[in-house]
């Protein structure tokens, strides 16, 4: 039995990566299909996953929340929802220290 449980348990942590990937896809194809984010050369680059990290890239607040919106709820989807607790609103460019709505996730308010 513990050499059963122990090739399980190898093949869960291989395939982890894989099905966190089959879950997530459809966030990305979401986005896509929404027009929202940033592209270069006609190429969406809006929405950047690794492992089980998200990038939100957006020309502007008011497109970042549509995303994080459509984010939460494919996340909803599939019984996931996003740690507030680590994520975090990052503005560049002249106007970064201008005053702005807060960015919502779920029912929180993140700080811009």
């Amino acid at each position: 039995m513990r050499y059963i449980n122990s090739r399980f348990t190898y093949l869960l942590t291989y395939l982890s990566p894989m099905l966190l990937a089959v879950y997530v896809n459809d966030i990305s194809l979401a986005m896509s299909k929404s027009g929202r984010g940033c592209y270069f050369d006609n190429i969406s680059a809006g929405c950047v996953m690794y492992a089980d990290d998200l990038l939100l890239l957006s020309e502007s607040l008011c497109d970042l929340q549509a995303m994080v919106d459509i984010c939460c709820e494919e996340l909803e989807k599939i019984d996931m929802k996003l740690n507030v607790m680590k994520s975090q609103v990052v503005r560049i460019g002249r106007s970064h220290s201008k005053a702005v709505n807060d960015v919502v996730i779920g029912d929180v308010y993140n700080l811009c």
